[in-house]
């Protein structure tokens, strides 16, 4: 919309003015006294333009708005095709659509109305002007002040004044939806990003530990209370950390405090020493791999997303990559290997297959801290098993977090860290946490039973 409005302002914008100008002060050379109708007809015409303005830029805005609610409906329909389909609600979301679609084109019909009118009032106010001027142009033709061909050609004057307003007017009603829908392009770009990194250098030393949580709270804005209480641990080089807990017990939101998702509320988070506040985002982002609980892809092939970790990297690296995510196992048996196409969303995989890909993509960026964020869900018992056997054995050297609703998938970790309520109730290794923490000892004795 806004590309529409441009080009029409450099069409009409330009040449409009112009003619309307020179035709105005041709005609007034004709005739001074007989150029006050045009005078006169001008500003109503201008003062009718601005009103129309003034009442349809904001309900364009609006429209768009409305616009939006068609675009998100199709999209969630589209995305949730199979679960409508599974409930029997084609019918209430088809409705539900058609209001939509309904509201949207009763409001465009309404400020359609008002744009329309702009058209027939200049043509309507501009001819009642050249009427005027027949009328009194004859009688000054009948005195001599005034030769029939000067009149015919002060006609002529006012019929271009008259095209060239009615012009404006379109393009009034162009330029109404391009500002419209400006003003909400320039309200995105004009976001600035909550978080801003710092630029301190990233320097990673064996002896020291790569990942300290101090006495960290954090609650989400307009979240009410905290979602973690007072957390504390610290990582050495290649350790291993477990989180388990329950539903809502505040596991992603530690994963996600150290990337600099979201800063603390009070403490600290700090990553070979110094606050992660304190680093750039690129840098620190380089520095952590995370595998997110949802797995995401993106259209093109599967050697396209691993190198979403390291845009330069190797077929070799890849290949090693998702042997250790386990993921080449059904890479190496489709056609085209690393060059499988992947479709939008990764739908053409099924979910275990895309966890696996997308821990194979965090791999792919060498990082030296890996969070494993309950990315293991989807895998069965044996492919799980064999995932941490090569992440133990391939990548020693790196600092790993694992989050997972499976004690399993955690009891053979350095650390377990128990969460319960966004508080931690119980932090060591799986033999301890057996005898000293009960909400521990119910999960793991649930889940062997």
């Amino acid at each position: 919309t806004v590309q529409s409005g441009l080009n029409m302002m450099i069409r009409l914008a330009t040449r409009c003015p112009f003619l309307i100008i020179g035709a105005a002060i041709m005609a007034m050379r004709i005739d001074l006294k007989l150029s006050v109708i045009f005078l006169i007809a001008i500003p109503i015409i201008g003062v009718l333009l601005y009103g129309v303005t003034c009442w349809t830029i904001p309900r364009y805005g609006e429209n768009q708005g409305k616009l939006d609610n068609i675009a998100r409906h199709t999209r969630e329909n589209l995305d949730g095709v199979r679960v409508i389909r599974a409930f029997s609600r084609q019918e209430e979301e088809i409705a539900s659509y058609r209001e939509d679609c309904d509201v949207f084109a009763k409001r465009s019909i309404a400020v359609g109305r008002v744009g329309a009118i702009l058209n027939p009032a200049s043509f309507l106010i501009m001819n009642l002007g050249i009427v005027a001027v027949l009328w009194f142009g004859g009688v000054r033709v009948d005195t001599g002040h005034l030769t029939q061909g000067e009149l015919t050609a002060f006609v002529n004057y006012m019929t271009q004044i008259a095209l060239s307003m009615v012009r404006m007017a379109e393009l009034l009603i162009s330029f109404n939806k391009a500002a419209a829908s400006a003003k909400r392009v320039s309200d995105i770009l004009a976001e600035e990003p909550d978080i801003v990194g710092g630029d301190a250098a990233l320097d990673f030393q064996q002896e020291q530990p790569v990942l300290e949580f101090d006495h960290v709270t954090f609650a989400y804005p307009g979240g009410g209370e905290a979602a973690l209480s007072d957390i504390s641990f610290s990582l050495l080089p290649g350790e291993t950390l477990g989180i388990i807990g329950g539903t809502g017990s505040g596991k992603s939101t530690i994963a996600n405090l150290i990337p600099r998702f979201y800063d603390t509320k009070e403490g600290s988070v700090r990553i070979c020493g110094k606050d992660v506040r304190s680093y750039a985002l690129e840098e620190l982002r380089q520095f952590v791999g995370v595998v997110p609980q949802r797995a995401s892809l993106v259209t093109g092939t599967i050697a396209d997303n691993l190198r979403w970790g390291n845009p330069d990297a190797d077929t070799a690296e890849l290949e090693q990559a998702c042997k250790i995510a386990q993921a080449w196992e059904f890479v190496s048996q489709t056609p085209q290997g690393l060059e499988t196409p992947v479709t939008q969303g990764g739908r053409s995989l099924s979910g275990g297959q895309k966890q696996r890909l997308t821990i194979a993509r965090a791999m792919v960026g060498a990082p030296k801290l890996l969070i494993l964020d309950d990315s293991m869900s989807a895998l069965d018992y044996a492919t799980d098993l064999a995932l941490r056997r090569a992440l133990a054995e391939k990548m020693q050297d790196v600092t790993k977090i694992v989050i997972s609703q499976r004690a399993t998938s955690i009891q053979h970790a350095d650390h377990i860290l128990v969460m319960e309520d966004g508080k931690c109730v119980g932090y060591g290794t799986h033999e301890e946490l057996l005898v000293q923490c009960p909400v521990y000892a119910e999960i793991f004795q649930t889940q062997m039973q």
